[in-house]
């Protein structure tokens, strides 16, 4: 089940079944799923974890990646620590249905407070340039129950999005949350990005990048690749969205780059001049 994709513009499904396989010996099971880089972020992994009844993964840390971590099964306490060294941790309950996001840098850590194992799906990542903005995401929880009949979102036919969050980080210039259902047959057409976008499957099935994906599946489309999806089932689809943009000196030039590779339909390398070759270097859309 692990990949790792290197540089890979394409998209796809990362299909995964529950129940996985737990460890009794050490109480914490990782199960990769890929790990890549895109032209927006410079590494990006995703992985889900089956973590034994009363324990934990590690002693509160902190790391250099930015995280979002979103419960599958089970329940687990999240254990979020202060700014000083000998802080006490803050306890919150997950349960499937929440997801965390956690800063770069921010102590934490995670116990299964239930009787069964508990999954989760865990989503990092990190680029060689940190960002200094001035107003970034603190850490959060979010219960998508709360979300689900938000009068406040955008219907359209056969689609109903309702929005999370969203807002700049320390790596991106946007992370943006949403919650999407699609009617049976209902769907949206191929299209392209600037930004990478990764989908949870909660519920129902869809068909997409030449496959079908399933709950708890993760569907990933990197920037610029194209995709579409439709629902497939008989049953609404409903999945979560994460969107993961640059700085906004490099939107630009992503989106530009993207247009100039499209309307040449041919691979980055063959693509003439200078000054267009430098231009998907500076996007990130070709290897310097």
């Amino acid at each position: 089940m692990n990949r790792n994709r290197g540089r890979d513009h394409s998209g796809w499904i990362a299909p995964l079944r529950l129940p996985l396989a737990g460890n009794p010996e050490t109480g914490w099971q990782p199960h990769g799923l890929f790990t890549t880089t895109t032209p927006v972020l410079g590494r990006l992994s995703c992985h889900a974890s089956v973590l034994e009844a009363g324990t934990s993964p590690h002693e509160p840390h902190g790391h250099i990646e930015e995280e979002i971590l979103i419960m599958l099964s089970g329940q687990a306490d999240l254990i979020v620590v202060g700014s000083g060294r000998e802080a006490p941790g803050q306890r919150i309950t997950v349960t499937p249905g929440s997801f965390v996001y956690y800063p770069a840098c921010h102590r934490h850590t995670l116990e299964n407070t239930g009787r069964e194992p508990a999954v989760y799906l865990m989503f990092k990542w990190w680029t060689a340039r940190k960002r200094s903005a001035k107003r970034e995401l603190a850490a959060s929880v979010f219960h998508l129950d709360e979300f689900a009949d938000d009068p406040a979102g955008d219907d359209q036919a056969g689609l109903r999005y309702r929005g999370v969050f969203g807002g700049s980080t320390g790596y991106l210039g946007r992370l943006h949350a949403h919650l999407t259902t699609v009617a049976p047959g209902e769907g949206y057409p191929a299209h392209r990005d600037p930004h990478d976008v990764a989908l949870v499957m909660l519920e129902g099935q869809i068909e997409t990048l030449d496959g079908k994906a399933e709950p708890c599946d993760v569907v990933y489309c990197p920037a610029g690749s194209q995709h579409g999806l439709q629902c497939c089932g008989p049953e609404p689809a409903r999945y979560l969205v994460f969107e993961f943009a640059g700085g906004a000196d490099r939107a630009p030039l992503i989106r530009m780059a993207m247009n100039l590779r499209h309307r040449l339909r041919g691979p980055v390398k063959t693509l003439p001049g200078r000054a267009v070759r430098k231009l998907l270097r500076l996007a990130g859309l070709r290897r310097r």
